[in-house]
């Protein structure tokens, strides 16, 4: 009879070790799909800055700005305001953020995203190679919250 409790009282033991493993995995193959939609965004968002840069060139200074939100509102992407709490994680100082549509994300090969919270975009607004991806539902990790693309790969290291 005590073998036979210690042998239960070990598997719980290894179960609980296991449990407790299974739901690190899971949650970091969690982490890791949403840092992989935000670098396809990323490389996406990139491209789609370069092509509106070489469509607008020819305008003055005064209308690269107005042309350049009207080439992304083409594309899905709509000017927006970030919360202080992304805005404080965010690497870039002088942004423009776009928070990308349903309609975008299906363009960009990602729609399955569609009815995920949203993902937004931030351009350095001097230099628009810049670029960082916010997942705005935030991602919990060891009792913090990431946004941004550049923070879930720190912390992915």
């Amino acid at each position: 009879l005590m073998v036979l409790v210690l042998t239960i009282i070990v598997i719980l033991i290894i179960a609980s070790i296991s449990i407790y493993e299974g739901k690190e995995i899971i949650q970091d193959s969690k982490i890791e799909n949403i840092e992989s939609y935000m670098l396809i965004i990323k490389a996406k968002a990139k491209g789609y800055a370069e092509e509106i840069d070489s469509l607008i060139w020819t305008e003055s200074e005064e209308n690269k700005e107005t042309a350049r939100d009207s080439a992304f509102s083409e594309k899905g992407m709509n000017v927006t305001t970030l919360s202080s709490d992304i805005d404080s994680q965010l690497n870039i100082t002088n942004y423009i953020a776009y928070e990308i549509s349903d309609t975008c994300l299906e363009d960009m090969g990602i729609g399955d995203l569609a009815e995920d919270d949203a993902y937004i975009v931030v351009y350095n607004s001097e230099d628009y190679s810049q670029i960082d991806v916010v997942y705005s539902g935030g991602i919990t990790y060891k009792n913090e919250t990431y946004y941004t693309l550049s923070q879930i790969q720190n912390i992915l290291e």
